[in-house]
């Protein structure tokens, strides 16, 4: 990386160069490199650049410079973190690459915006654009690039904790390097496939594939060494193998010459090594090591291996009675990085134990609990807000008091111990009392001797009473710390579910809540704000519906119009990934419900079906009657979607209460499924069954059947609903006669014409037209989905 000094050099270097005379086409790329340059220094200056590079290229009709004038435009902006203003010139560069056959080009705007969508903790989005990406890169035929791809892929799936997706394009990308003889890149491959094995806890893969990762090191990336074997010592030690860890950190200890290790990794290693000591004992030479390794570190401001030296030295001083100054280097080391939570947590126990062994019990049960409490990712500070908001409303009293649990039982160790000087030094006093007494009564009167035989037989049985009310007293105390530990584990599984589902959506809202407030943003809020809130209403109708709390509304409705409703409340879901929605519903068909818990059933299971469906697919909704006898029926209603499937030893779990585990080997996703479980429990309050089938790769299958009639509930005199087509949503009245003639003119273009259906949908956005027809139909054309195109302008012309 140049300096800043060499920086301006260049960038004073380039202005010179653009007084000179040179073609257009050449003028464009120097604008670009000028702005490529100044954005590390002046956002609006490389802006400036840009802006005059595409007018310049769109005079000319220079393509390839207005692509990459929008493509560099759309990188700054979120270099800038301004992802609102990258979107829309990352869209701009897709749409002329696309409209110009640029292939490559097309590849690298879709593997950009990708990087913007994962930076920005949207995954999903980022990994259906890394595979478009990747789909150009095979149709090109590029190796090299393909193999990148592969790697990108799989690093956002281990972001996610999807390791089975990451190992499988990590695999992919070894096997294509092995067979095309590109094997350069063969060494991040298998150190990242190391790393993942290491993430899953399969000690012994991941040191197979770092020793190959060893095996395969280019001669000019000797760096990538220390990282390699750094993780391999973290293998030793967490296997219990602190000898082969030093030696492995003296490997890195002995490059100090060439290509090898600088000042800053040979530190890092010395802190290794001291952490290896300290497991065998060695506590001189963990000293030793320790105290060299941490000089290096705080120079090279290697934050997270300072701390690690500084708990290492501090257990170290506590072993050896050192207590003030392992005092200071704990505190020391809690105060360096404030967000990293295993750390800060280390560094916590280091000085609980530190202080429980110099007696001062009080101090090591503040340290104790912020121990505790930094190991709680739960308890973070937002979320801590948001519970606290959450007992204001009277809906979370029962987790404040597991939390109280939760705490007086880390709190019993330590408390006892204190208890328990205090109940020594009177036992002893009470025991040189009842001696001292003992003794006057027997040395004054031998004549009563049998009244005092009596009175010590009496207090013997007082004894032995007590030691019964004592051991009865011990077993309801253990009886009571199974109970909080029950307890405690629920709060776990409960509030962990509850951040998963909730952290997306409040993200969301955090995120967006700063800035300019513009249209875009408020949908997304709102999406987001309704998602948190279906996740709270869920979670407390499921409560209500086991406790027996919640009574059903039965009325009369026409299932078309329940089913109809639901659409509308997941329409911009659907719009969103260009998914179809297909019904096949009696409009006849009625019976009685309770129309908002079965809106809401329908809204959980479509928002489900949409979520693990891909781009561009079609979601079933198919509702019938089902005779039983002449006076029984059965409204068999079935929800089916074309995503990934389930295997079938899994289905048994997914309408399953709070299972978390169930949702990450189900369907990938961090996701509680708390939704289908309150679909369960509310269809099973209409008196109806719900179950599910499904085939890997075949997509999935939802199945309710309930009783059309519980009761004699009669339709109340009002018309049946019109069925209502799906073009009524998407046309507005008004709007009808222009949007025919516009798909007139549509319909002479195939999906691939791109910039001439921009054209007329320019023309369209000039004339006002609101109609969500026309978005519907951009998302067709971003999607190149000739089907889906057709079908849209086919709506409009069977519109009567």
């Amino acid at each position: 990386m140049l300096s800043s000094h060499a920086q301006t050099r260049e960038i004073d270097s380039l202005k010179l160069q653009l007084k000179q005379e040179m073609p257009d086409t050449s003028r464009v790329r120097l604008l670009l490199r000028l702005s490529s340059r100044s954005k590390a220094m002046d956002i609006e200056q490389a802006l400036t650049y840009i802006r005059e590079a595409r007018s310049l290229a769109q005079e000319i009709s220079y393509t390839k410079g207005a692509f990459n004038a929008e493509l560099q435009m759309a990188m700054v902006y979120y270099t800038d973190l301004n992802q609102d203003s990258a979107v829309p010139h990352f869209s701009k560069a897709i749409e002329i690459a696309k409209s110009n056959g640029y292939v490559a080009e097309l590849s690298a705007a879709y593997n950009n915006m990708s990087v913007m969508y994962f930076f920005f903790r949207e995954p999903d989005t980022a990994i259906a654009l890394q595979k478009r990406a990747l789909d150009l890169r095979i149709e090109l035929g590029d190796i090299q690039e393909q193999i990148h791809r592969y790697n990108n892929i799989a690093a956002m799936y281990g972001s996610l904790s999807d390791y089975i997706n990451a190992l499988k394009y990590l695999f992919k990308a070894r096997e294509m390097s092995l067979e095309s003889g590109k094997q350069e890149g063969l060494l991040r491959i298998y150190s990242n496939i190391g790393k993942t094995y290491l993430l899953m806890g399969d000690h012994d893969k991941s040191m197979q594939y770092f020793k190959e990762a060893l095996n395969s090191t280019p001669a000019d990336e000797n760096y990538m060494l220390d990282f390699i074997k750094n993780n391999m010592g973290e293998i030793w030690l967490k296997t219990g193998q602190p000898e082969k860890a030093i030696a492995i950190y003296r490997e890195i200890l002995s490059q100090t010459e060439g290509p090898g290790s600088g000042p800053c990794e040979i530190a890092a290693g010395q802190a290794g090594i001291a952490k290896a000591f300290f497991a065998l004992g060695q506590l001189d030479s963990t000293l030793a090591y320790g105290n060299e390794g941490l000089k290096g570190l705080e120079e090279c401001q290697y934050k997270e291996y300072q701390v690690q030296a500084l708990v290492t030295l501090g257990k170290t001083n506590t072993a050896l009675g050192n207590y003030a100054l392992a005092e200071k280097q704990l505190l020391e080391s809690t105060q360096i990085i404030s967000s990293e939570v295993s750390l800060l947590s280390a560094g916590y126990l280091a000085l609980s134990r530190l202080y429980e062994k110099q007696g001062r019990f009080e101090k090591a049960l503040d340290y104790l609990q912020r121990h505790k409490s930094q190991q709680d990712s739960v308890f973070n500070d937002e979320n801590t807000k948001l519970l606290a908001r959450a007992e204001m409303e009277h809906e979370f009293a029962a987790e404040k008091t597991l939390i109280q649990a939760q705490q007086e039982n880390e709190r019993l160790r330590l408390t006892q111990k204190i208890e328990g000087t205090k109940r020594t030094r009177n036992y002893f006093i009470i025991g040189l009392l009842v001696f001292i007494v003992l003794a006057y009564i027997l040395f004054v009167s031998n004549r009563r001797k049998r009244a005092d035989n009596q009175i010590l037989a009496e207090k013997n049985r007082t004894i032995l009473n007590q030691q019964e009310e004592l051991v009865a007293k011990a077993d309801l105390l253990r009886t009571s710390n199974e109970r909080i530990n029950e307890l405690s584990e629920f709060k776990e599984r409960l509030a962990h579910m509850a951040v998963h589902d909730m952290k997306n959506p409040l993200n969301v809202l955090i995120g967006l809540s700063a800035g300019e407030v513009t249209p875009k943003k408020m949908r997304i809020i709102r999406r987001a704000g309704l998602q948190a809130l279906n996740f709270v209403t869920n979670m407390l109708d499921i409560y209500k519906f086991e406790q027996a709390h919640i009574a059903l509304d039965l009325k009369a409705y026409y299932v078309q119009q329940l089913v109809d409703d639901a659409e509308e409340e997941v329409e911009s879901l659907l719009l969103e990934k260009n998914i179809s929605l297909v019904k096949v519903v009696d409009p006849d068909l009625k019976g009685a419900f309770d129309g908002i818990i079965m809106i809401r059933i329908l809204v959980n299971l479509l928002t489900n079906a949409i979520k693990y469906s891909d781009f561009d697919s079609n979601i079933y909704i198919e509702a019938k009657a089902e005779k039983e006898t002449e006076t029984v029926q059965w409204l068999k209603l079935v929800i089916k979607d074309e995503g990934a499937g389930i295997a079938p030893e899994l289905l048994s779990q997914i309408f399953e209460e709070f299972n978390n585990k169930k949702a990450q080997h189900i369907t990938k996703s961090t996701s509680t499924g708390i939704g289908l479980n309150f679909c369960k429990l509310a269809v099973k309050a209409h008196k109806g069954t719900i179950h599910a089938k499904s085939e890997v790769g075949e997509g999935t299958h939802i199945y309710i059947r309930l009783p059309l009639f519980q009761t004699p509930i009669e339709l109340e005199s009002h018309d049946k609903p019109v069925k209502r087509k799906k073009e009524a949503h998407l046309i507005l009245e008004e709007e009808e006669h222009e949007i025919k003639e516009y798909a007139q003119r549509l319909r002479t273009f195939k999906i691939y014409e791109v910039s001439k259906i921009n054209a007329i949908l320019r023309e369209m956005e000039d004339d006002g037209i609101k109609s969500p027809w026309k978005e519907k139909l951009q998302g067709t054309v971003y999607a190149s989905n000739q089907q889906a195109f057709e079908t849209l302008l086919s709506l409009v012309e069977n519109e009567t």
